[in-house]
């Protein structure tokens, strides 16, 4: 009786098929769980954007600040509000709304956004511009119409990250702009 046949795990696959076809005695197709195949199949029950659990994943960083998960509470504050795509945690890390509809390069650009928030965070910029009456108008009723410093680094993170939400960029966003850019890329 040829025993390398027979062994087989409690699910009846083969265990030795491998080392069979490398003898020459059949062809090779790895052993699979059905376990397997079904922990691999997605799940319409998972968010379209899903992340993977924190364990799994390399951290992934946009001009030098970390990308993580939302903690617990930040994700109860995303589900409720879906339309907030991403925050510049207080952790000095950037976490992403996994409730948004944003598409992967929206996402990646509401990234750039959040770095650019944590950089001025860091920096602590004294600005020298002033929004135009539109930009101002666009933060009414939100935490940003009397927080004039957090407002403009919004904008120069808006404009930095293609946002146009920022609306008309003046000359001088232009060039805070631009010269960000240049000091987050050297990160």
């Amino acid at each position: 009786m040829d025993w390398t046949n027979t062994k087989k795990d409690a699910q009846g696959v083969n265990l030795l098929a491998g080392r069979n076809a490398l003898a020459g005695n059949q062809p090779f197709s790895p052993p699979i769980s059905q376990n397997l195949v079904d922990a691999l199949r997605p799940s319409a029950s998972l968010p379209r954007n899903n992340l993977l659990p924190q364990e799994l994943q390399q951290p992934r960083k946009v001009y030098g600040y970390e990308v993580r998960n939302p903690y617990d509470s930040e994700d109860n504050f995303f589900r409720q509000n879906p339309h907030v795509s991403g925050m510049a945690a207080e952790d000095g890390k950037i976490t992403l709304n996994p409730h948004s509809p944003l598409k992967p390069h929206e996402q990646d650009a509401v990234a750039r956004n959040e770095a650019a928030r944590l950089y001025m965070r860091d920096q602590k910029f004294n600005f020298d511009f002033d929004p135009t009456p539109e930009q101002q108008r666009s933060f009414d009723g939100t935490a940003y119409a009397s927080d004039p410093y957090n407002m403009r680094a919004t904008l120069l993170a808006r404009i930095l990250s293609g946002d146009p939400s920022a609306g008309q960029a003046t000359p001088r966003q232009r060039e805070w702009a631009d010269w960000l850019k240049q000091r987050l890329e050297e990160r």
